[in-house]
């Protein structure tokens, strides 16, 4: 992974915690899927 797809994850993981409970789940399914 190279520092640009770093910085997307990162940015998506700071929108998705800074959203509400619901986006727990998709926060949890994303991970998934880079991981």
């Amino acid at each position: 992974m190279n520092s640009r797809q770093a910085a997307m994850v990162k940015l998506v993981d700071t929108l998705l915690l800074g959203s509400s409970a619901r986006a727990s789940r998709f926060e949890s399914e994303w991970r998934h899927v880079i991981y």
